[in-house]
């Protein structure tokens, strides 16, 4: 048996409070069924410890998984923020191509390597991640956009867009791109660059971003507030560029960027 994590935490891309997503392997699960069987005593072992405040188990869903909530003072860890959240899942897929954390994987190993490619990529990814999440818009399973997606389409806008020289620069023309002048129906985001497709290409979704893993896949399928996506990023250009025209930072004592995600 090990243990792995994965995710934003292990690629450096988490915001202050998310999640620790860790997977234990090599068990030798074959079934969904010995899965459950697994969690629901790793559970009941765990919910009795003193630093566990909170622990569910969630079945219902593609990949079962332990929600976590720790007192981490309880831990002998002294921080302002007491609380630490951890989802905890078991690899039991036989076919290694399609196991959900070799995937995780895989990505987190990707995103390692882009962020040595790209010397702005983590700022942008964080600063557009927390932009997402302060409206409810960066959970994929309400609609909003992944982690994953995110940063496929900055690689892409970084791939392709002119030289700039700060992450300010960057941020401000993602904004405007993304939100004005990207158009969701007619181009698919593809290995780091765009493509013109056929508009009946398109699903639903609106928005076609293929996945690396599984190209086969739309790695955005699942985004159906692409729309307030857009009009989120293009008003907070127009807000910036707005800021900017009175900003004096020798008589304020705040930033532009302390007024956009305050």
């Amino acid at each position: 048996m090990r243990t792995i994590v994965y995710g934003s935490t292990a690629s450096g891309l988490a915001l202050e409070g998310s999640d620790i997503d860790i997977a234990i392997q090599n068990l030798k699960v074959f079934s969904k069924e010995q899965c459950l069987d697994l969690l629901h005593k790793l559970k009941n072992n765990l919910s009795s410890l003193p630093y566990v405040k909170d622990c569910k188990e969630i079945n219902a869903v593609k990949v079962p998984v332990i929600k976590l909530l720790l007192n981490i003072n309880k831990m002998g860890i002294n921080n302002e923020n007491t609380e630490m959240k951890v989802d905890i899942t078991i690899d039991d897929s036989t076919e290694s191509m399609h196991s959900y954390v070799l995937y995780g994987i895989f990505f987190t190993n990707w995103v390692i390597q882009k962020l040595k490619e790209f010397t702005h990529l983590k700022a942008l990814v964080l600063l557009l991640k927390k932009l997402l999440s302060m409206h409810g818009l960066n959970i994929p399973y309400h609609g909003g956009i992944s982690s994953y997606v995110l940063t496929l389409m900055l690689t892409a806008f970084l791939y392709t867009c002119p030289q700039l020289h700060t992450p300010a620069q960057y941020f401000l023309e993602i904004l405007r791109y993304y939100g004005q002048e990207f158009k969701s129906s007619q181009m698919a985001i593809i290995q780091g660059q765009y493509i013109l497709i056929p508009r009946e290409m398109i699903s639903n979704c609106g928005l076609m971003v293929v996945d690396l893993y599984m190209p086969e896949n739309n790695a955005a399928a699942s985004v159906t507030k692409f729309e307030e996506v857009r009009e989120l990023l293009s008003n907070t250009y127009e807000k910036i560029n707005k800021l900017a025209e009175t900003y004096d930072p020798k008589q304020t004592s705040f930033s532009i960027l302390d007024k956009i995600l305050a």
